[in-house]
């Protein structure tokens, strides 16, 4: 059982807790003493944390906490009393902050397998037998430690190294009793027995030794500043001995120190460091501003006590906007290439360098650098040059910001890994084979704004589809979509009035070609190689006179006129059944032409077209969702086409959950574990079902609903035998959790610190006034018989009982039949009441009983 202790509370009292069957305590910022034995004998507690305002932890405040493993205590604390910590055999680790002055007698007396002591700089005195029978393999005490009680480290049988970073401390009886290893003093240190040469010191029984200062270790030995980042940096200098040095050195011993910079290198700065500083962080300052080359300077250190001193770490300072090689003129910058080949695949460009925005992507930057997955180009560029991420063969991610006013020509060309390009429609021009040979260029939008398209712009990209060119462009180069054969739709823009020689040459799949305006002029086989159909709008110009019954021919493409038709379709989502089935959804056309109806993916397994063909106008589609599947969510759009449509073509998605939704769920040993809820899912009430995946669900697992803050009522079924370690844990609105069955088994914090109600029915066997820490309440409900009225609402009445518990209203009409039916389901309010009316035609008879759901 946990317990919170309120805030308010000041002081624990003596024995408090002493010998109960705590197995969690929570202590507020507040309590400023532990008294003698409180949480003493607690034999399932695992873990503390005592927090900074406690001034004293009594004396065997923990003792005989046997599963006591995680200890923290916080910053403030000052007095560890006598056998705090006594017989606390699982403990392993113990960090003391720097408040602690005082540890008590016995303290951490046979923790026997505490294995790790970290001592606060405050430290001063360490009481008799504090860690006798611990597991130490070294320990580090600090400078003001001044004495060291009678057996303190007695038994400590595998402690094979003291280190003392202060004068000797004042020691009683036997401290190191049984201890094999060896103490190490520094050599500045006072108080300890004359190192006499050739000789070997004992002090206290055990072997003493000095700590001796080998050398200097620099880390790292270069450091890279780039001129546009922060223009301080740091490196840490260590003097190395037996081992590295404890940090919170005070500055005494261990030699002095001196930070110089070498002359060459004027342009830096030490800015932290100096001598008498034995070891830490020396900050280094680049102060000069440049843009094409890189300096290197050198920083010396030296100790008066090393062997090795002097020790060097090198500055490296490289140009403004590394490792971008850019070019400032008139107050921006354009970026020309890499300094230096960071084979990461991404390249960030930013907005500004050196103060100065970045306004352009110079001729060939990027070109030919094969590695290239993805660039992000900032809102300030308003040019990307010619050549500049040709042959990027890697280039799958990039995009083109509306700041953007041209793209260069062969900007793109052979980028043979871009599958989709967004043209904002600030971008004025298209250069030249901006996108030659981008094999595998799938989508392409073009902004409205977009006035030329250039020649070959888009030739040879074989996989792009459907193609909407917007009214603002006026001119389509020569061969500029030349060889697309996948591009089996194309919509031409209204402002278009001309088409280059071989503009759509070689576009083998083109079947429509939807011409918004009027005829545009057109360069010789613009449209060679395309069996399709051109499709004009009525009342435009330009076109062959349209003669009733006869074919026209334009650029050797048959013309046909279409009205404005319009689709449309219901419903835009759908929502398949888990099970599968057939469902079904209405395309009307308002237009005249034929409609299309795929699938995207093509040919889901799990989703087949079975009506609806090309010369549907309108009707119905239905789908074969036959296949069931688990734990998953699967989505599928459906495209909707019409040849003659302005909004041509639409889609809608078909979404199938899994059996079960939205519970996750695992399967072992023919029984279901409930594992959690879809983040999907809204719902604030939910019913677990009896069975999941075909088999009875008999447990919740660990931290299933754990975080589901909008689930407030939840009801187990009867066949649930166990619930998880904090199954319900952090489940902010949680009101209430109704069992159907007995009493299931529950682990450690399954209901955190919700305020939860836990309700059972009356028959049930195994429960107690309390479930995991949470009240539980007896389902009792009955209707209030003075309540009884018929209204506007019909016939209704009042439903007394337990606050905020499920209830449920049933009816019939003939008791022989014994077909009682579900009239209502709801919740009793706080005040333990809720209110039933039968809003059905009056029948001769009708009777009701509230039963639980």
């Amino acid at each position: 059982t946990g317990v919170t202790i309120p805030s308010g509370v000041a002081v624990i009292e003596d024995n408090a807790f002493s010998q109960s069957g705590l197995t969690g305590v929570t202590i507020p910022d507040g309590v400023t003493a532990i008294g003698e034995a409180a949480f003493a004998y607690c034999g399932s507690l695992s873990g503390v944390t005592l927090p900074g305002s406690v001034a004293v932890v009594g004396d065997y405040a923990f003792s005989a906490c046997v599963t006591l493993a995680d200890v923290t205590i916080c910053d403030g604390v000052g007095v560890i009393g006598q056998g705090a910590f006594y017989g606390c055999r699982e403990l392993e680790s113990v960090a003391l902050p720097d408040t602690v002055t005082a540890i008590g007698v016995a303290a951490f007396y046979d923790c026997d397998l505490l294995s790790s002591i970290t001592f606060g700089a405050g430290l001063t005195s360490i009481g008799d037998a504090a860690f006798s029978g611990c597991d130490f393999e070294s320990v580090i005490i600090p400078a003001r430690v001044a004495a060291i009680g009678d057996s303190a480290f007695s038994g400590c049988t595998r402690l094979d190294k003291m280190m003392f970073l202060g004068d000797a401390p004042v020691c009683g009886t036997s401290p190191f009793q049984d201890v094999p290893g060896i103490a190490y003093r520094t050599s500045v240190s006072t108080g300890w027995p004359a190192d006499v040469p050739g000789e070997d010191e004992d002090w206290n029984g055990v072997p003493l030794r000095g700590w001796p200062i080998a050398g200097l270790s620099v880390e790292p030995a270069w450091i890279v500043i780039n001129a546009d980042d922060t223009v301080e940096t740091s490196f840490a200098v260590t003097n190395t001995g037996l081992a590295q040095l404890p940090s919170g050195l005070d500055g005494t011993g261990f030699g002095l120190m001196g930070f110089t910079v070498a002359s060459q290198a004027p342009w830096l700065q030490i800015v932290r460091g100096g001598c008498g500083t034995n070891s830490g962080v020396v900050r280094v300052r680049a102060d000069a501003d440049f843009f094409d080359t890189e300096r290197v300077g050198v920083v010396t250190v030296a100790s008066v006590s090393a062997t090795n001193s002097q020790v060097a770490v090198t500055v490296r300072q490289r140009p403004f906007g590394w490792p971008l090689w850019i070019a400032a003129t008139n107050g921006a910058i354009t970026v020309k290439g890499l300094h230096h080949l960071d084979e990461s695949g991404e390249i960030v460009i930013p907005e500004c360098i050196g103060g100065m925005p970045v306004t352009g992507i110079g001729e060939h930057a990027f070109a030919d650098f094969t590695w290239l997955t993805s660039v992000t180009i900032p809102a300030s560029v308003t040019s990307i040059g010619d050549g500049a991420f040709a042959y990027c063969s890697s280039l799958c991610d990039v995009t083109i910001p509306d700041s953007v006013v041209n793209i260069g020509d062969g900007a793109f060309t052979y980028c043979s890994s871009l599958y989709n390009a967004t043209i904002p429609g600030s971008v004025v021009n298209i250069g030249r084979e901006a996108f030659y040979g981008c094999d595998n260029l799938s989508s392409l939008s073009l902004g409205e704004g977009v006035t030329s398209i250039g020649a070959a712009a888009f030739y040879g990209c074989h996989r792009l589809g459907p193609l909407v060119i917007p009214d603002s462009v006026t001119h389509i180069g020569t061969e500029a979509f030349a060889e697309c054969f996948s591009m089996w739709r194309v919509s031409v823009g209204r402002g278009v009035v001309f088409i280059g020689d071989a503009a759509f040459a070689g576009c083998g799949g083109l079947f429509d070609i939807i011409f918004l305006g009027d005829a545009p002029a057109c360069g010789v086989a613009a449209f060679q190689g395309v069996a399709g159909i051109a499709y004009r709008s009525f009342g435009t110009s330009g076109w062959p006179e349209d003669v009733p019954r006869e074919e026209e021919y334009w650029n050797g493409l048959q013309v046909r006129v279409v009205g404005t038709a319009c689709l449309s379709i219901s419903p835009a989502n759908l929502l398949a059944d888990p099970a599968g089935g057939t469902f079904s959804f209405a395309v009307t056309n308002t237009g005249t032409g034929t409609m299309s109806y795929w699938a995207e993916p093509y040919s889901v397994p799990w989703l087949r077209i079975t009506d609806g063909f090309s010369g549907t106008d309108s009707g119905q589609v239905e789908l074969n969702v036959s296949e069931n599947l688990t734990g998953t969510t699967r989505t599928c759009d459906v495209w909707v086409t019409s040849d003659t449509a302005t909004n041509s073509p639409l889609t809608f998605k078909v979404v199938q959950r899994w059996v079960g939704w939205p519970f996750h769920y695992t399967v072992d040993d023919g029984a279901a574990t409930v594992m959690g809820l879809d983040a999907d899912d809204t719902a604030t009430d939910r019913i677990i079902p009896v069975s999941l995946g075909g088999v009875p669900v008999t447990a919740i697992g660990g931290g299933a609903f754990a975080d589901c803050a909008g689930l407030v009522n939840l009801i187990v079924p009867g066949c649930v035998t166990n619930i998880g370690a904090g199954a319900f844990a952090d489940c902010a609105g949680l009101a209430s959790v109704f069992f159907r069955g007995d009493c299931p088994a529950y682990g450690g914090g399954a209901f955190g610190a919700e305020s939860a109600s836990v309700c059972r029915t009356p028959q049930a066997t195994g429960w107690g006034d309390t479930y995991a820490g949470r009240p539980v309440t007896v389902w009792k409900a009955a209707v209030a018989p003075s309540s009884l009225a018929r209204g506007a609402e019909g016939f209704g009445f009042t439903i007394r009982g337990a606050a905020n518990i499920p209830v449920v209203v049933e009816a019939v009409d003939d008791l022989r039949t014994g077909l009682w039916r579900r009239m209502w389901s709801g919740r009793t309010a706080v005040g333990g009441a809720a209110i039933f009316h039968d809003g059905e035609a009056s029948a001769p008879q009708r009777f009701y009983r509230v039963v639980w759901p």
